[in-house]
Formats: structure tokens, C-alpha cells, sequence
């Protein structure tokens, strides 16, 4: 308010001074060229008007410089506010128990003591901590300007890094990132956790995980099949199951529990066990899903189930397929025409009594089946790419040229990828 006042009354100075100078101008042109007594006249309104002109000059100065005076003043109090809370945000990063790290292209601006800590754990010697944590900026500082490169921006905050010590260790971390400002420059605020050993516990668990869902299943007379399993994280949300339930017969099922990395793995134990329990009652993918999802909230709590039951019968020649959430696959008969089967069902654990539908179709020879989860979908939406994908002969080879179009970036891939193709002999 007090800034807008004091520009009107510069403007109205402004205003005056530039009259009284038109003024002034005007009565000596008009002395100097008038009979005496208007030169007389015209010498006495120069006298009055000069000093109004000098006194207007002097104003307008003295409020410029207490103008300027009040923005010096209101900068330094902004200036001296940021640098109290660049105090106090510094104290807090120094009590943290996590490792932060604030860094510019060029320097470390700000290290805590809890990263000096973990350098030294990592190196084990406080010796070689100061090189190792310059050594480590760098690499750190690599990470950030690659992926700011690739991406034109740096759109993420999270992200996780093999780190290398001068003495050729890997290390893995979890770091956060974001932008702040420091010292009224802009600088990246990284915070760090070493994930090394609990990322070789996780690979153990996928390895395991893997082993379970790939094991054989017995009906290679009949059927030939492939699967893709990508993983989001470490271990997988995502499931399948395969069961010879006769010489001629084969049940399966392909899920996709809500949520992603360990819980979501977790769950995947339930589900083999509720499986081969639906096994005892019945053997047709309906009635299996109606048996699961009865008894799943015993294990899933609020989660809900993504799936998809299926029985190939080589004795009649029939595929029987229901859906529970994954409600769509490809058929590609082989004749050439391929197509998009929708196939409704609500998620398992969703509601107490679902009825779940029954696709029923006749199987042939090169005739193929594909199966797949959310992860997957808006690749077979891309119709240009699925094209592509059935120009391929073979089952092996379209699972291949699938497999190559995943993106290979976890965040560009937003989601586990499972695909189980099936091939009738």
C-alpha cells in the first residue's frame, strides 16, 4: 500500500516538475521577445517558478532514494529471513539419523554426519571416507545428469543405484531426490539407504519365486508353452500356475495381486495354496474361482485379486476359460484370424457371490492362446505393434518380439509383466 502511495506522488512530481519546466520555458521565450513590461512580468514569474522546479527536483530525489532505501531494507530482511531458515533447516538435516547429501555440479554443499557414518561403514575406514565421499558425489552427480539427459527433465524422485568404491565394491542403494534451494542457488538434495543385502535377500526370494512358477507341467504332448515374467520390482505381484490334472487335461491360473514388490509377492503363497485346495472340489475354471474367491479374505484382508482361469481338455478338444478381473485375451486361430476375447468377472475377494463367465471354444492344431495382465495391456491395445508381433512365426518367436517391446526402465513400465503363451500341437 505504502509502495502504490508513494509511486502517485512521484507520478504527480513528475507531473508538476514537467509543467513548471514548460512554464519556465515559456515566460523567458515570451521576455525576451515581449515590449519591457511584459519582460518585467514574465522576469518575476521565472523567479517564482525556479524555485518551485528546484524544490519539485529535490523531492523527487530525496523519494527515489527512500524508495530505494525501503527496497534495500525489505531485501535484506527477506535475505536475512532465508539465511534463519537455511539455519534451521541445516540443524535438522544434521540430527537425521538418514544419510543426506547436498550437492551442486560442482561441490558437496552439506553432508551430515549419519552419510559420513554410512561411508565409513561402506569402506570400512574413516581413512578413506573423505576421498570416498568425494568419489561417490561424483558418481552420484553421473547418475542425475544422465538421467535429466534422458529425460529432458528429472521427473523422479526416487530412484536405485549401484555405487562402486575405490576399491571396486559394488554398493546398492535407495536414494530420494529432489531440488531445493541452498544458499540461493538451486541444488539436489539426495537421501540415502544402503539396500545391498537387502537386495540379495529379495533376489534369493525372486529366485525362488521363479523356480515355483516355472516348474514343468507335464502335457508337452499336447501343448506348447512360453511365458513372459518381468517383474516391476525384485519379485513380482504377478502369478501363474499350471496343473496336469489327467493324462489329456491341464488347469491354469494367472494372477495379478493389488499392489506391487513384497506384500504383494507374499500373497502369491496364498493363492498356489488356495489353487491346489479348489483342485479337490472341482476342475473347472469357474467353480475354481468361486472356491478362491470364498476363501481369500482369509488371507488378502482389504487386497483384492486379478485373475484369470483356464483348462485345456485334449480328451474333447475344448478350451474352457473364466475370468476374474482379467478380462481379456487373444486368440490367434490358425487359420490366421486373430482376435480379442472379453471375458467379464469382478476381482476376486471384491464381493461374496460373483457369478464368473464361461468362455468355451474348440481347440485345433497351431491354433494359439494368449494370456496376460494388466502390465501388459496397452501393448496388445497398440494394434501397429500386435501386427508386428503375429508377422512372426511361432509361438517362441512372438513371445520373443513381445518380450523386446517391453520398456526396459521400471518407470516407464509402471506395472509387473506376465504373459503365458499357449501353442496346440
Amino acid at each position: 500500500m505504502k509502495d502504490k502511495k508513494m509511486k502517485r506522488m512521484m507520478g504527480l512530481s513528475y507531473g508538476i516538475q514537467i509543467s513548471l519546466l514548460i512554464f519556465l520555458i515559456y515566460s523567458v521565450i515570451s521576455g525576451v521577445m515581449s515590449t519591457k513590461n511584459h519582460a518585467i512580468v514574465s522576469g518575476i514569474m521565472c523567479f517564482i517558478a525556479l524555485p518551485l522546479l528546484i524544490g519539485n527536483i529535490i523531492l523527487i530525489y530525496t523519494m527515489h532514494n527512500r524508495e530505494k532505501n525501503l527496497l534495500e531494507n525489505e531485501l535484506e530482511e527477506k535475505l536475512s529471513y532465508i539465511e534463519a531458515q537455511e539455519i534451521r533447516f541445516r540443524d535438522v538435516l544434521s540430527r537425521m539419523q538418514e544419510p543426506v547429501m547436498i550437492i551442486n555440479h560442482q561441490e558437496i554443499v552439506f553432508l551430515n554426519k549419519a552419510f559420513e557414518d554410512i561411508i565409513i561403514k561402506i569402506t570400512n575406514s574413516s581413512e578413506e571416507a573423505e576421498s570416498s565421499i568425494e568419489f561417490f558425489r561424483g558418481q552420484i552427480r553421473a547418475y542425475i545428469d544422465k538421467w535429466a539427459k534422458e529425460d529432458n527433465k528429472l521427473n523422479k524422485s526416487h530412484f536405485e543405484m549401484k555405487l562402486s568404491t575405490q576399491r571396486g565394491e559394488v554398493i546398492e542403494v535407495s536414494a530420494y531426490l529432489s531440488k531445493i534451494l541452498w544458499k540461493q542457488n538451486i541444488c539436489d538434495y539426495i537421501l540415502i539407504k544402503e539396500t545391498t543385502q537387502e537386495l540379495k535377500e529379495l533376489r534369493r526370494a525372486a529366485q525362488f519365486q521363479t523356480n515355483q512358477i516355472k516348474k514343468p507341467f507335464g502335457l508337452k504332448k499336447y501343448l506348447e508353452t512360453k511365458a513372459i515374467y518381468v517383474p516391476y520390482y525384485v519379485v513380482s505381484g504377478d502369478f501363474y500356475y499350471l496343473k496336469k490334472i489327467a493324462e489329456n487335461q491341464v488347469v491354469g491360473i494367472l494372477g495379478d495381486v493389488m499392489g506391487k514388490g513384497i506384500s504383494a509377492a507374499l500373497f502369491n503363497s496364498a493363492m498356489k495354496i488356495l489353487f491346489e485346495e479348489s483342485l479337490e472340489s472341482s476342475k473347472e475354471p469357474a467353480e475354481i474361482l468361486n472356491y478362491i474367491n470364498g476363501e481369500i479374505g482369509k488371507y488378502l484382508d482389504d487386497n483384492y485379486v486379478a485373475a484369470l482361469c483356464f483348462k485345456f481338455n485334449f480328451e474333447n478338444n475344448i478350451v474352457s476359460i473364466s475370468s476374474a478381473g482379467i478380462n481379456e485375451f487373444v486368440i490367434a486361430k490358425n487359420d490366421g484370424q486373430i482376435s480379442k476375447k472379453i471375458n467379464r468377472g469382478a476381482f476376486l475377494g471384491m464381493f461374496d457371490d460373483t457369478n464368473f463367465e464361461v468362455f468355451i471354444s474348440e481347440i485345433e492344431p497351431k491354433d494359439q492362446y494368449f494370456f496376460y495382465t494388466d502390465g501388459l495391456e496397452n501393448v496388445f491395445a497398440n494394434t501397429e505393434l500386435i501386427t508386428q508381433v503375429f508377422r512372426q512365426n511361432g509361438l517362441e518367436n512372438r513371445m520373443n518380439y513381445l518380450q523386446r517391446t517391453l520398456p526396459i526402465s521400471r518407470d516407464k513400465r509402471k506395472d509387473d509383466c506376465t504373459c503365458l503363451g499357449f501353442e496346440i500341437k
